[in-house]
């Protein structure tokens, strides 16, 4: 991984955290005043979760930093996640070249995003279904 990597997830969470004002402001004058505050309140409950599942699509990236930047996600938690999930996604193909040599990454390539969407749908029915039959809350945000 490239070593300047970090720095560009860093200044695209700082972009997101300084436009905070700007955002609130236009969202007030599009008639939705609250809807930062919402977004926020379900990304502090759901973030590290959705870095975590982003960090394995070919979606870019620096839409998640900026993302949490602007919903002043918490720092520590989202450098963490995003090491994590990045890091795993790089060993992951590094192992998949290992056991079934180069000729494998036009296939990863090819089809990591319906992996990583499959992946992503089981999980979100897990959680969807255990919400429902083990009789969850009304959700992360007051109403």
């Amino acid at each position: 991984m490239h070593p300047g990597l970090g720095a560009w997830r860093r200044a695209g969470y700082a972009i997101g955290f300084f436009f905070h004002e700007a955002a609130q402001s236009l969202l007030a004058l599009l008639g939705k005043p609250n809807a930062l505050a919402d977004a926020e309140c379900w990304f502090n409950a759901y973030g590290s979760w959705v870095i975590i599942a982003k960090g394995f699509t070919p979606i870019p990236f620096k839409l998640i930093t900026i993302t949490s930047g602007l919903l002043k996600f918490s720092f520590p938690i989202f450098i963490a996640a995003c090491v994590l999930t990045r890091g795993a996604r790089f060993f992951l193909v590094a192992l998949v070249v290992k056991k079934f040599g180069p000729a494998m990454l036009p296939v990863i390539e090819k089809r990591l995003a319906l992996f990583a969407g499959l992946a992503i749908a089981l999980v979100v029915i897990g959680l969807v279904g255990s919400h429902f039959l083990g009789g969850g809350s009304g959700g992360a945000c007051p109403a």
